[in-house]
């Protein structure tokens, strides 16, 4: 195992962006850069022993600035949507950037995904990279920390492992916001996918929480025996309709670290499964991805990548009984995320 870097790019303020790429001893790798702490590139040897890339990824560095698709990146200090870009803490309203209609995404311009992260540690299979916000910016209170340890295995295990810790009461709920496309297709709808979740949050205008979880049972979001991605989005559900596909959070079933799915396609015959200790699991088909080119000069077409990304519930601020997102003064937040690779 080794780490190697390179300049990716600079940023249009002039920060250069540094790409580190932890390599295994049959050639498996994993690219990171230090802008948004984002995931470029997963390589892993398919059912003939080909190194083949599984995640979408951009030409060049100038399409990750320019996209609003957050590829690959740490999002946070809070991810998903928060309604009406405002919550209550401690008897305070705090008012943030609407950036989603009337809602707030992905922590807006003060996101994490717009950062340029500073280099921690390096050890033989892995890289740490951290952050900071400060009290006030982009709405939320408090003074956060944030890391991101990546660490790649010989057997094709990418470990994520995050942590925040802030001086005053504020939300946190950080993930990873990579698309992964198993096969050399142009949509992941030929793809099959695994969920163990048998219930979603139902969700609203605006893709916001009703605040009731609805059962998966026999229907268009029943992911709990595996089955084609396209197999239902183009049904007559409403959610679907309004949403382009799946953009749903599911609940994940159990508690503690453990499985949460898996996607495979029979074209690389590649299974990725994923692993967390989180609640819950944004689902997104990459319904609206922008057309940029990928790094084959390809444009990136909607449903080219699926994002699965475990987190906490969206609006968990502004929703009393989802599991709460609020770290408190002095504690320390800490979460994992494991994407393991296998041939099938």
């Amino acid at each position: 195992m080794a780490v190697s870097k390179k300049v990716f790019g600079k940023t249009s303020s002039g920060d250069t962006v540094t790409l580190y790429t932890i390599t295994a001893a049959d050639g498996s790798s994993a690219s990171i850069m230090d802008y948004g702490a984002a995931i470029v590139s997963l390589r892993f040897p398919d059912k003939n022993g080909n190194l083949q890339e599984c995640c979408l990824g951009y030409r060049d560095f100038s399409s990750y600035e320019k996209s609003g698709d957050c590829l690959g990146a740490l999002v946070g200090p809070v991810c998903n949507r928060i309604s009406g870009a405002s919550f209550s803490l401690n008897g305070i309203q705090y008012q943030l950037e609407t950036n989603d209609g009337k809602n707030h995404l992905h922590s807006a311009s003060a996101g994490l995904h717009r950062k340029v992260f500073a280099l921690e540690q390096i050890t033989e299979n892995s890289i740490t990279l951290s952050s900071s916000s400060p009290d006030g910016e982009g709405g939320y209170p408090g003074n956060l920390s944030v890391s991101a340890t990546y660490s790649l295995s010989d057997s094709h295990e990418l470990l994520l492992s995050m942590q925040a810790q802030t001086d005053q009461d504020t939300p946190v709920n950080l993930t990873n916001h990579c698309y992964f496309r198993l096969s050399d297709e142009p949509d992941i709808l030929e793809h099959t996918l695994q969920i163990d979740a048998s219930r979603i949050t139902q969700a609203g205008p605006g893709n916001i929480p009703t605040g009731q979880l609805l059962s998966v049972d026999h229907g268009v979001f029943d992911f709990r025996e595996s089955k084609r991605i396209g197999a239902d989005i183009k049904k007559e559900e409403p959610s679907l309709l309004l949403f382009g596909g799946y953009d749903h959070n599911f609940c994940i079933d159990g508690s503690g670290f453990r499985h949460f799915g898996s996607l495979e396609s029979a074209v690389f015959g590649i299974r990725m499964s994923i692993f967390s200790d989180l609640p819950g699991m944004q689902v997104y088909t990459g319904n609206f991805l922008t057309p940029l080119p990928d790094r084959s000069g390809s444009l990136i077409c909607p449903r080219g990548g699926i994002a699965l990304e475990p987190q906490f519930w969206p609006d968990a601020v502004n929703q009393k009984d989802f599991p709460s997102v609020i770290l408190h003064a002095g504690d320390k937040w800490q979460h994992r995320i494991e994407y393991r690779f296998r041939t099938i």
